[in-house]
């Protein structure tokens, strides 16, 4: 099993990567202000997106082509993040190409 200190230093480098660790441990490790838990398997880094449609809880089309579902539970909080993200990096994140 990978060490999670280790992920948690490459993950700004990466837009996905598949660990054996627990999302929960790994959430706790990261910075809200660049990464956000969007569904029960899947963290997500603000820097990586390109686009984000929103219908129900919606789907996260990351740099790399990844789809990434976002749960209804989740939506406000990672909509609230991206929002900040975009204000505090001036991009529109929304829909970045």
């Amino acid at each position: 099993m990978a060490d999670i200190s280790n992920l948690v230093d490459e993950l700004s480098k990466l837009t996905v990567i598949e660990t054996a660790e627990l999302v929960k441990q790994l959430e706790n490790k990261l910075n809200p202000n660049l990464f956000c838990k969007v569904h029960r398997s899947h963290i997500v880094n603000y820097m990586e997106i390109r686009r984000f449609s929103g219908t129900r809880g919606g789907i996260i089309l990351m740099n790399d082509g990844t789809e990434i579902p976002v749960s209804i539970r989740r939506k406000a909080k990672f909509l609230n993040g991206l929002d900040e993200f975009a204000a505090y990096n001036r991009r529109d994140v929304h829909n970045v190409e």
